[in-house]
Parts: C-alpha cells; sequence; structure tokens
C-alpha cells in the first residue's frame, strides 16, 4: 500500500488487488474509506474483497468503474450476510455506506470529502484498484485538482485512466 497524497483530512492510498495477492492484510483495523476502481476483466475478484473490506470494519465504500455496481450491491450482500453472522457481527461495524460514481474524479472527491463530521473519524481513503492496467496516475491528479479547489459537475461523466495500454 503507497501513500499517493492528503485531500483535506484524509490520506489517499493506493493498492493493486491485482498484483497483491495479501491486500487485505494491509488495510486499516476499523474507521476507513474505500474507493474502488472495478473492471470487467477483475469482477472475479468482487465478493471475497468486498467481505474482506467488511471484516476490516470499512465504513464506506464509494465504486467506480465498469462494474461499480456490482461491487456496491456485494458490499450491501456481505455486510447482510455478516451482520446475521452469529461469530462475525461483533466484528463488523453496525451500518456501512455505498455509492456508486460514472465519474471518477468525483467519486474519489466524494470519497475524500463526504461527512467531513459525521465521518471525522476516518481518515484514510485506500483507493482499491481492481484494473490490471492501473491508475495510480489518474488517482494522483485527482489529488491535486482537489487540492487546487476543483468541485465535481453533475454533468460530467470521466472513466478512469489507465497508466498502461491493453
Amino acid at each position: 500500500m503507497e501513500k499517493l497524497g492528503k485531500i483535506a483530512l484524509r490520506e489517499i492510498y493506493d493498492i493493486s488487488v491485482v498484483e497483491d495477492q495479501n491486500w487485505w492484510k494491509q488495510l486499516p483495523k476499523n474507521n476507513w474509506i474505500a474507493f474502488t476502481i472495478n473492471t470487467v476483466e477483475t469482477v472475479q475478484l468482487v465478493p471475497l474483497a468486498a467481505r474482506r473490506c467488511i471484516q476490516k470494519r470499512l465504513v464506506y465504500g464509494c465504486s467506480t468503474g465498469e462494474c461499480a455496481e456490482i461491487m456496491y450491491n456485494f458490499f450491501d450482500m456481505e455486510f447482510h450476510i455478516l451482520a446475521k453472522s452469529p461469530t462475525e457481527n461483533n466484528d463488523i461495524n453496525e451500518s456501512i455506506m455505498t455509492s456508486t460514481h460514472e465519474n471518477f474524479s468525483e467519486g474519489l472527491w466524494t470519497a475524500s470529502s463526504f461527512g467531513e463530521r459525521s465521518l471525522a473519524h476516518c481518515q484514510k481513503v485506500i483507493c482499491l484498484d481492481f484494473t490490471e492496467r492501473r491508475v495510480k496516475q489518474h488517482i494522483q491528479e485527482v489529488i491535486i485538482k482537489t487540492n487546487e479547489g476543483w468541485i465535481p459537475s453533475d454533468e460530467e461523466v470521466e472513466n478512469p485512466k489507465f497508466d498502461r495500454e491493453a
């Protein structure tokens, strides 16, 4: 896991779910926000990843990319499964929030800015990159423009920009 910068009070980290099989062991133990970037090529990783995030006491899951809705649904489904489990329900948060975004930059902006008061205890945004081509440079661009005062528009649609060609 690599720290890429900071937006307001939240530190922004990047980790590749595809390249690091032990990615979930590096997640914070509680009170953190996930920004997931999902693609069709790696959709099979989503169910277990959602479970791992919730087991690590995820507070807010924000998703973008081709399979953002699938990640969103698995966050919700895994939360409910684990909440009903007599062996695991004490190890997860009482509730989680989830959202999807067609605009990559808006998704990261939301993850880093949402709930400044109600989620003030969440100081880390972990960008979980499910892509094979990586989006680290795009994350860094969004950090810079957000810190310069950029605010997303409802009319924008922006797909992830990949670091490598297909």
